[in-house]
């Protein structure tokens, strides 16, 4: 949620948000109280939507850089499969192309995980037809 984002973003060929969609994004992490600071160590497990992950390898790979004691692993099985690795405890970042369904927050709540939806960039679908 830094600076460091838009650039992933940009470089992973991704459309960066409206500013105060950012801003909305960047509001909700601090309002969590989480910082990163140089030095951080241990692992983290990023898993979830296949279309999300180059944006969450860029990341990782400039966190890693900045903190070399740091273990992040970025998959991407699909959004579903994600979330529900990440709803059943097995990661700790889940990347999903879209918002959190009903069904996927029932397993997060029976398993006591809470989470926070941020937007980060976003991407299209191109439909090519045949005249």
């Amino acid at each position: 949620m830094s600076e460091e984002g838009p650039k992933a973003v940009e470089a992973a060929d991704y459309i960066n948000l409206a500013d105060d969609v950012w801003a909305e994004s960047q509001t909700k992490w601090n309002d969590l109280g989480i910082t990163a600071t140089d030095g951080a160590e241990g692992s983290v497990v990023v898993t979830g939507s296949s279309t999300v992950e180059p944006i969450s390898k860029i990341v990782a790979e400039v966190f890693s850089g900045n903190n070399p004691d740091a273990q992040i692993d970025v998959t991407g099985p699909g959004t579903g499969d994600g979330l529900k690795q990440f709803c059943g405890g097995g990661a700790d970042v889940a990347d999903a192309s879209r918002a959190i369904k009903d069904e996927e927050k029932a397993l997060c709540d029976e398993a006591g995980i809470t989470f926070t939806e941020f937007k980060i960039g976003i991407d299209g679908i191109s439909l090519i037809t045949k005249k």
